[in-house]
C-alpha cells in the first residue's frame, strides 16, 4: 500500500518481506505478548502466528479508521480515540508477569508516514514499561510480606463486620496538600471516609472518620494507622499492611480483589468480603469502594494528583517524623521536597486513571477545593451545596466467623497441604489459580525467570519451605 507516496508495504511480496522483518526483528524465541505499532495490512499478523502459536498479538494503530478489514487478525488492537489510553489498554492485555517476556516492535515505514502518533504511541509504551517495572520491583521485594499479611488478617481479625449502605453524602479525606484548607468547616452532615495517609491530619483537627481504608502491603503503611480513632471501621485488602492491636480490637472490613487466593482464604476463615478494585494509589480504591456502598455523593479533599511547591501530603502526617530526621545542614529540607517534587510520575498515572474513569463515576464523585491540576469529568464542588443533607449513623453487623484458633488451624492446614503440592510441580503439569498466585508471592524474580528457562526447580523448592514455615508461624502466633 502506498500513502501519500510512502509505501508500507512490498509491492512485490509483501508476505516475504513480512518474513524477513519477523527473522531480523524478533529474537526472544518464545514472546508471550508480541506489540507491533502499526502494522499496516497485517501482513505479519500470519507470519506470527506461525512462528509463535502461543503468544498474544497486539496492534497498535496509528489512526482511527484506516487497516480495519484486517483487526481480526490481531489478539487486541488499539486505535485513538477509543477509551482508554496506549498504557491503560497494554495494561488490561499484558500482565506484569509477562513484561520480561514480551516484544515491542515498531513496522518503521508507518512511523514516517505518522510520526506524531508514532510519538504518542511509543510513549505510552514508555509508560507501561516504567509502570510495571516498578511493579515488578515491588512485587520482588514485598510478595512474601503479602503473603503473611493475608495469612495474619483473615487469622487475627477479632471482628469483621458487615456495614449498612452510605446512604448521605461522603468526604472523603485524601493526602494532598490542599486537604489542610478544609477545615475548620461543620461536617456533621457528611460520612466522613479518609485513605490512611489522611488521618494524622483529621486528627490534628479533631475531625474523626467513620471509615478509612488502606491498601499498602509495606510495612511503613502501618505509622498511619497510629491516628486511627478508635471504633474507627478500618477498609483493607487482606494483602494490607494492618498491626495485630487493630486486628484485635477494631471493626474491620474486608476487601476483595476477587484472586484465587483471596478466596480460599476467606473460605477458611468464614469470612464475607466486599469487592473492590485494586489500583495504584488508594484514593483510587477507595471512591470506587464508596461509590459502589453508597447511594449519594462522594466529595473527594485533597486529591491533588499533582506536586506542591513546598510538603507533599496534608500536615500533620505520618512520615513527618521521617522526614525531618533526614534533613540537615547540606541537605535542607526545601531540597528533600523540591527532589520528591520532581518525581511526578506515579501522580500523573493516577490523575490519568481518574480521567479515563470519569464516566463510569456517573456523575457522582466530586473534588473540594480545586488543585493544581484538573480532571476533566470530575468537578470541583463546594461542601456548603450539600448543607442540609444529614448522614445517618454507619450502622455495623458483625460477622459469625470461626474462633482464631480454628482458623488459624485451617489456614496452616491449607498452607502446608499447599506446600507439599509445590514441591512436586513438573514442567508441564497444570497449575491451580491458587497456587500459580503463591509461586508468584514467594518469589516473583524466580517465577519471571521460570517463565523464560522452563526450569522450575529452584521457585518450587523456595516457595515450599517457605510455605511450610508460614503454615508453623501462624499456629505459633495464635497459641
Amino acid at each position: 500500500m502506498c500513502t501519500d507516496c510512502i509505501r508500507l508495504h512490498s509491492a512485490y511480496n509483501p508476505a516475504r518481506e513480512a518474513e524477513r522483518f519477523v527473522d531480523t526483528a524478533i529474537k526472544e524465541k518464545n514472546p508471550r505478548c508480541i506489540v507491533i505499532t502499526e502494522p499496516g495490512e497485517s501482513h505479519l499478523a500470519s507470519v506470527l502466528r506461525t512462528r509463535f502459536p502461543n503468544a498474544s498479538l497486539i496492534a497498535l494503530r496509528y489512526t482511527a479508521d484506516k487497516f480495519t478489514e484486517s483487526d481480526s487478525l490481531w489478539t487486541a488492537v488499539w486505535r485513538p480515540g477509543e477509551t482508554g489510553t496506549v498504557a491503560d489498554f497494554l495494561y488490561r492485555f499484558i500482565p506484569e508477569e509477562f513484561i520480561p517476556q514480551t516484544v515491542f516492535v515498531p513496522w518503521k515505514p508507518a512511523d514516517s508516514l505518522w510520526p506524531e502518533a508514532a510519538k504518542a504511541v511509543w510513549s505510552g509504551i514508555a509508560e507501561l514499561v516504567r509502570l510495571q517495572s516498578g511493579i515488578l520491583r515491588t512485587r520482588t521485594h514485598f510478595g512474601k510480606r503479602w503473603l503473611a499479611n493475608m495469612v495474619n488478617s483473615v487469622v487475627l481479625a477479632e471482628n469483621p463486620v458487615h456495614i449498612s449502605a452510605l446512604t448521605g453524602p461522603v468526604l472523603l479525606a485524601c493526602s494532598g496538600p490542599s486537604l489542610e484548607s478544609v477545615f475548620p468547616q461543620d461536617l456533621s452532615s457528611f460520612h466522613v471516609a479518609a485513605v490512611s495517609s489522611a488521618l494524622a491530619a483529621l486528627s490534628e483537627n479533631r475531625v474523626f472518620a467513620d471509615i478509612c481504608i488502606t491498601t499498602d502491603g509495606g510495612y511503613w503503611a502501618r505509622e498511619h494507622l497510629r491516628y486511627l480513632p478508635s471504633g474507627t471501621v478500618l477498609a483493607f485488602p487482606p494483602e494490607a499492611a494492618v498491626p495485630r492491636t487493630i486486628l484485635e480490637e477494631h471493626p474491620v472490613v474486608f476487601l476483595s480483589y476477587s484472586s484465587a487466593l483471596e478466596k480460599k482464604l476467606f473460605d477458611l476463615a468464614g469470612i464475607n468480603s466486599v469487592p473492590a478494585e485494586r489500583n495504584g494509589t488508594v484514593s483510587g480504591t477507595a471512591v470506587r469502594y464508596l461509590l459502589d456502598n453508597g447511594q449519594g455523593s462522594v466529595i473527594a479533599a485533597g486529591l491533588d494528583l499533582s506536586v506542591s511547591r513546598s510538603f507533599s501530603h496534608a500536615r500533620p502526617h505520618a512520615f513527618g517524623p521521617l522526614l525531618d530526621s533526614g534533613t540537615r545542614r547540606t541537605s535542607p529540607l526545601c531540597s528533600v521536597l523540591h527532589e520528591r517534587a520532581e518525581n511526578s510520575f506515579a501522580l500523573d498515572a493516577y490523575a490519568r486513571w481518574f480521567e479515563t474513569n470519569s464516566q463510569s463515576f456517573d456523575g457522582r464523585l466530586f473534588r473540594i477545593p480545586a488543585s493544581l491540576r484538573s480532571i476533566p469529568g470530575i468537578p470541583v464542588r463546594d461542601l456548603a451545596q450539600e448543607s442540609g443533607t444529614k448522614a445517618f449513623p454507619l450502622e455495623m453487623m458483625t460477622q459469625d466467623v470461626p474462633d482464631r484458633r480454628v482458623r488459624a488451624e485451617r489456614v496452616a492446614h491449607y498452607l502446608a497441604d499447599r506446600a507439599g503440592t509445590v514441591a512436586a510441580l513438573t514442567p508441564g503439569m497444570d497449575v491451580e489459580p491458587d497456587i500459580l498466585e503463591l509461586l508468584q508471592l514467594v518469589s516473583f524474580a524466580a517465577y519471571t525467570t521460570a517463565m523464560k528457562s522452563g526450569d522450575y526447580r529452584v521457585l518450587c523448592a523456595d516457595t515450599s519451605r517457605y510455605l511450610a514455615t508460614l503454615a508453623e508461624r501462624i499456629t505459633r502466633r495464635v497459641r
